[in-house]
């Protein structure tokens, strides 16, 4: 399995700074940045929760949680695009995720201009390995590198909020853009 490149693959945190509180992940702070999306309850649930595993060192269960608000963002990017893309409306009320999120990923890829049309596919490339986080207890069969593993512990899972909270403001950002040149 191919991993997309993301920061906690390169960076380690010095101990001062994984100490408790001292990440800046705030479940308001993290939930007002992705207002445009219009998040359900169960998605900022999803948030919560999973910033609470961090905080209590559940890591497993934080990145499992956060895997879910990510795929929950995505629908709510579904939501914002269904009135105008076709293939997005059929999708989006059924629980096809990895269908949902190539077509968003299709709509944004063709509301931006061409020196931009990459950014739909890194999101996309993101929510996959965050989808195959969330899966990682019910097809762990199919996961046989263990790379999935490494989000499990501290620094990692940590450095995967923080870009888990990029991904999805800029998920954010494009979808209203795509909705209103639409």
């Amino acid at each position: 399995m191919h991993r997309p490149g993301v920061l906690s693959d390169v960076v380690r945190l010095p101990h001062r700074l994984r100490q408790q509180g001292l990440w800046g992940i705030e479940a308001d702070i993290f939930i007002a940045d992705l207002a445009p999306l219009g998040l359900d309850a169960r998605t900022e649930r999803s948030l919560r929760e999973a910033i609470e595993s961090y905080r209590r060192g559940v890591f497993l269960a934080a990145a499992s949680l956060l895997g879910a608000a990510v795929e929950g963002a995505w629908y709510a990017a579904g939501q914002r695009l269904r009135s105008t893309v076709p293939a997005v409306d059929q999708l989006a009320d059924g629980d096809r995720t990895a269908q949902l999120q190539g077509a968003v990923t299709d709509a944004l890829r063709d509301s931006l201009p061409g020196n931009r049309k990459w950014e739909p596919d890194a999101l996309s490339t993101f929510a996959r390995l965050m989808r195959d986080i969330r899966n990682y207890g019910v097809h762990s069969r199919q996961l046989t590198d263990g790379d999935i593993e490494i989000y499990f512990e501290e620094d990692k899972c940590g450095l995967l909020f923080l870009e888990a909270h990029r991904h999805l403001k800029r998920l954010a950002e494009i979808t209203v853009q795509a909705a209103r040149s639409a």
